[in-house]
């Protein structure tokens, strides 16, 4: 009996283990699935951080701007070719041939005789440049400049293209709170209008309070329709900058509010140091680069060149003509020095230099007028995120005004002294106040996002 029981016991103990084991499988599925449902959650929003990775991965002129710069790199490539020798090889075979003749005198005997000529032929020739007045290596630092250019034009295009991404991300956002707050400026309206109606039944207000209030709820739905549209067509424009064709997701995150201790991060002489001012300078050298390379045309170019040829030799009255007659063929090569020089060719060379010339005074010229407008830009917008800082601080004190007095209104009207109207008035400053917070909070965004681009740096992002 205690051998059953022992067996009874241990079967009891394996079917406990096993519920334990399916319970524990059930509840690590459910984990699962909850976390599978948050991301998903999750990934049904938008946020400035997420909108601006999506907008570098897809955007078309990110992607345009790096084929520029492999072009670029690959033209720097090209450019060593002046620098290494040139291999080719040429064959030929002719399957029927007709031979000119030469007429000779062999004292006063004329006769002729076929001119004879290889049949079949392979040609290998080679040709080392070695001198050409510096020409390929100022061509090959025009091209390496280029590539740079191409470099920091990228990114600068990033820079560029994320610094749209969140304004255009922040204006969708304002245009979104903008549209609660003329909604919810709607909804007031129209609790006065309905209590004015009544009023107007009991004899407690007039037909001229009742058309007040209906002007002013007119207004407020062409606002709302207004905030409405501008929403729809902001978050295109956002979906437009990420290289989207469509994007529902909603927006989240809030408007940052301005910091003026921000502004001690930004220096003018970090500008100097921007992506695309560094691009213009190296355009500058490679454009003296090109100039020099193009009045090269003045020195001879010397090169070491030679062949190596295996031919066939067919006379005039052979009957073969194959290409695989191991007798026919014979060897030949040459080794040399080639220099050439070019006195005269029409002036093209002339032409092309000159153009280099103003090419490279055009890109000087570029360049002094950047750096002139960077400065004007980093003044502007410093003075611009300030001023829309000091505003912002004024609308939150209006709030703050325009809340006291919906309260005393309210009290007021409760004690007779006040009327609905008043109550209305009040409560509409306070809506315009709320509206002037989002505006300026938009406007110090804007501004900081213009400050960072005029010195080539953006601050952190947070969600």
């Amino acid at each position: 009996m205690s051998g059953v029981r022992q067996v009874e016991f241990y079967q009891k103990k394996t079917h406990w283990m096993r519920f334990k084991a399916y319970l524990s499988i059930g509840l690590l599925t459910l984990s699962f699935c909850n976390l599978a449902l948050a991301i998903e959650i999750h990934s049904a929003e938008l946020s400035v951080v997420d909108a601006v990775l999506e907008g570098l991965r897809h955007s078309p002129q990110i992607q345009s701007a790096e084929a520029r710069f492999e072009e670029k790199d690959w033209g720097r490539v090209g450019a060593l070719s002046g620098f290494l020798p040139t291999i080719s090889v040429s064959a030929q075979h002719f399957f029927s041939a007709k031979y000119q003749y030469l007429n000779t005198n062999f004292g006063g005997n004329p006769a002729q005789f076929p001119m004879v000529f290889p049949n079949t032929s392979l040609t290998l020739s080679a040709m080392l440049p070695l001198f050409d007045g510096f020409q390929n290596w100022n061509r090959y630092e025009a091209q390496r400049l280029q590539a740079q250019v191409a470099h920091e034009q990228l990114k600068w295009g990033k820079l560029l293209t994320s610094q749209e991404i969140r304004e255009r991300f922040y204006q969708a956002l304002a245009a979104q709170e903008l549209q609660s707050v003329y909604r919810e400026n709607l909804k007031t309206i129209q609790d006065h209008w309905n209590q004015v109606q009544l009023l107007k039944k009991g004899g407690s207000a007039t037909h001229y309070d009742l058309l007040r209030v209906e002007v002013q709820k007119s207004e407020a739905e062409s606002e709302l329709l207004q905030s409405e549209d501008n929403f729809v067509l902001a978050r295109q424009k956002l979906t437009l900058s990420m290289g989207l064709s469509e994007d529902d997701r909603a927006l989240f995150g809030s408007l940052p509010e301005p910091d003026l201790h921000v502004l001690n991060q930004f220096k003018f002489e970090v500008a100097q140091q921007r992506a695309d001012l560094q691009a213009e300078r190296n355009s500058v050298e490679a454009a003296h680069s090109m100039r020099r390379a193009d009045r090269s045309f003045w020195f001879p170019k010397v090169s070491l060149g030679g062949q190596y040829t295996v031919y066939g030799l067919l006379s005039y009255n052979s009957q073969s003509n194959s290409v695989q007659d191991p007798n026919q063929y014979h060897s030949a090569y040459n080794l040399g020095v080639f220099l050439s020089w070019n006195l005269f060719d029409g002036l093209s060379s002339v032409a092309r230099s000159q153009q280099s010339f103003y090419q490279e005074v055009q890109a000087e010229k570029q360049l002094h007028q950047s750096q002139i407008k960077a400065l004007y830009d980093f003044e502007f917008w410093r003075r611009r995120f300030r001023y829309s800082a000091a505003l912002f601080l004024a609308k939150k004190t209006e709030v703050i005004k325009a809340q006291e007095s919906v309260r005393l209104a309210q009290v007021g009207y409760q004690a007779g002294v006040r009327t609905n109207t008043e109550i209305l008035d009040a409560e509409l400053e306070l809506f315009k106040a709320r509206a002037g917070i989002v505006h300026a909070k938009l406007a110090c965004v804007e501004a900081l996002i213009h400050l960072e681009l005029t010195v080539g740096q953006a601050l952190p992002v947070k969600n």
